[in-house]
C-alpha cells in the first residue's frame, strides 16, 4: 500500500486519493507504465513512497530526473501529480538529448558538472542505479545528499 507517514498530514489525506488517480492516468493513457490495478503494482508504489519519503527534500531544491525508460517516465508523473516540479531529465543515451519526456529537456549527464550541486537534487530513475550513481560519484556528487535511489 502506499504510504503517507512523513508527508505533512494536510497534504496525506488529499494525496492518499490522488496518488490512485495519477495511477489511473497512466493506466487510461495506454502509455504501459502500469498494470491495470496501480493498488498490485509493486513498482508505483515503491516509486510512489520512496517520493514521499524525500517529500521535504524535493519541496526545497531543484529537481531533475536520471532516466528516461518506463521508471523515469512514471516517477515524473508522479511527481508532477503531486505538484512537484522538476527541471529536466538526464540519460546517458546520446540519441535522446535535446528531445523531450514529460515536456521536460533529456540532457547530456555532462551537463550536471555546471549545475550547484547543493541546491540540486538528482532522482536516480533506472534499472542502471549501480553504473549512474557510480557516474554521479566520480562527478563529485555524493549519494542521499545529492543524488537518491528512486526504487528499491
Amino acid at each position: 500500500d502506499v504510504s503517507f507517514e512523513a508527508m505533512p498530514q494536510k497534504y496525506a489525506d488529499l494525496y492518499r486519493d490522488y496518488a490512485y488517480d495519477i495511477a489511473n492516468f497512466l493506466i487510461q493513457n495506454g502509455s504501459g507504465l502500469l498494470s491495470s490495478d496501480p493498488s498490485k503494482d509493486s513498482m508505483y508504489v515503491k516509486v510512489f513512497n520512496r517520493i514521499q519519503m524525500l517529500w521535504q527534500l524535493l519541496s526545497s531544491k531543484e529537481v531533475n530526473l536520471f532516466g528516461t525508460g518506463k521508471l523515469g517516465q512514471m516517477t515524473g508523473m508522479i511527481l508532477l501529480g503531486l505538484g512537484i516540479q522538476f527541471t529536466k531529465f538526464f540519460d546517458n543515451n546520446p540519441e535522446l538529448w535535446g528531445k523531450e519526456v514529460l515536456e521536460k529537456p533529456i540532457c547530456s549527464p555532462n551537463k550536471i558538472d555546471g549545475i550547484n550541486k547543493d541546491n540540486v537534487i538528482i532522482l536516480i530513475a533506472s534499472i542502471y542505479y549501480k553504473e549512474i550513481s557510480s557516474q554521479l560519484s566520480n562527478m563529485g556528487l555524493v549519494e542521499d545528499r545529492h543524488y537518491f535511489r528512486i526504487f528499491p
